[in-house]
């Protein structure tokens, strides 16, 4: 979770306080920083990833998101560094429903 931080102008990795939070999107990679125990008893979690990071095992909603290999994208490495990267395959078409 990244929480803003006014008094510096810029934000810090990590959790806070998160009482009263009634909704809580994951998105992707979550290192387990944010656990049930961080969270209300009425919090909803959603989780919107790939992979099934560690936020997808507290979620109550979990919503499948492309992996780099099913879109064209540019990312910035750990080093700081663009790299580029192209579908490779296509996402899966829905199938129609038949009824049965």
């Amino acid at each position: 979770a990244v929480v803003s931080t006014q008094s510096t102008g810029g934000y810090k990795p990590g959790v806070r306080d998160l009482s009263g939070v009634k909704v809580l999107f994951m998105l992707g990679s979550d290192s387990g920083a944010v656990t049930r125990d961080n969270l209300d008893d009425d919090c909803v979690v959603v989780y919107i990833g790939s992979h099934g990071d560690n936020g997808a095992s507290i979620a109550d909603v979990v919503l499948p998101g492309a992996a780099y290999t099913e879109k064209s994208a540019t990312y910035v490495n750990t080093e700081g560094r663009a790299q580029q990267t192209t579908k490779a395959v296509n996402l899966r078409e829905p199938r129609a429903r038949t009824g049965r």
